[in-house]
């Protein structure tokens, strides 16, 4: 879905991380946290032990208290206190799906997008499980700063949900719902230990931890959907072939589009510098670094 969703944003984009393996100096906070906290969760999926998966948060750890200021929301005490109230919540008995194996715990997969095998669609979701008649989903989780219905609608329509669930059922060769989307809100916890929470009665220090969010809501596609969604799919899949055909090197990027700019994807692109200084190929080495992209390696841990 990477690559796909870069190649329908934009060219430029597209071609600078996902043909010439470029991408940006700068450190992601939200993404990096968001990583993190997918790892803890596949931890506590596989072996359902807090303490245990807590541990995969020593890398974020480490890294966070040297770059995220103090009361940021994505300090990595904060990112901490929301999990440790998630798993307080949210026993296994508690969660409207089961993961009945470890191994559908980081699921990879390449399915082909086509007849003839000629396109994979290559990928891992978090997790497989069961609701409680015993249905099928793809269990997908989702860190965001706002837990509000702009974010929902952004996950209902996002085409990761249906490539998801057309992957999950080609994977299993069986009926799958749709997404379960385990949604968790990284906000700034309040830790005043003066003011007091109208909520609760006490101070928000004693009480801060009980703000934080979390939800839990299915997303479905019908088959026709999924038939769209593939026909789109394989569309981009022949377009990023003739993007890095006809920019086989850096030398070559002036002839990628720059269409992101059209639809507003410029402001969040990573390389919006780049562009704003009218791309100019000598200073690519400057902006950026070299980190190459490996849809199987990630998939599939390799």
């Amino acid at each position: 879905t990477s690559i796909l969703g870069a190649v329908a944003r934009c060219g430029t984009e597209a071609t600078l991380r996902y043909a010439l393996d470029w991408t940006a100096f700068e450190d992601n906070a939200p993404m990096r946290a968001g990583s993190a906290v997918h790892e803890v969760l596949a931890a506590w999926f596989r072996h359902p032990d807090t303490y245990a998966a807590l541990a995969a948060l020593k890398g974020y750890d480490e890294w966070g208290a040297e770059t995220v200021a103090t009361g940021d929301r994505l300090h990595p005490a904060n990112v901490r206190r929301i999990l440790e109230r998630w798993f307080e919540v949210n026993p296994p008995s508690a969660l409207p799906f089961t993961v009945p194996s470890p191994d559908l715990v980081e699921v990879g997969f390449s399915v082909p997008l086509d007849d003839a095998g000629e396109f994979q669609f290559v990928g891992r979701m978090d997790a497989l499980g069961h609701g409680h008649q015993g249905e099928w989903y793809v269990i997908e989780h989702k860190t965001t700063g706002r837990m509000d219905e702009t974010f929902r609608r952004r996950i209902r329509s996002s085409a990761q949900v249906s490539g998801y669930t057309y992957a999950a059922q080609v994977h299993l060769q069986r009926p799958v719902v749709g997404v379960m989307v385990n949604a968790i809100e990284i906000a700034g916890l309040p830790d005043d230990a003066t003011r007091r929470c109208r909520t609760h009665g006490v101070v928000y220090a004693e009480c801060g931890a009980q703000h934080a969010r979390a939800e839990c809501f299915i997303v479905q596609r019908t088959p026709e959907q999924l038939d769209q969604w593939r026909h789109e799919a394989l569309r981009l899949a022949h377009a990023y072939v003739r993007l890095r055909r006809i920019v086989p090197t850096l030398d070559h990027l002036l002839a990628a589009d720059m269409r992101g700019q059209f639809a507003g994807h410029c402001v969040q692109c990573q390389f919006r510098t780049f562009c704003d200084l009218g791309r100019p190929i000598e200073v690519v080495p400057s902006l950026m670094r070299q980190e190459p992209w490996e849809p199987f390696a990630h998939a599939f841990k390799r």
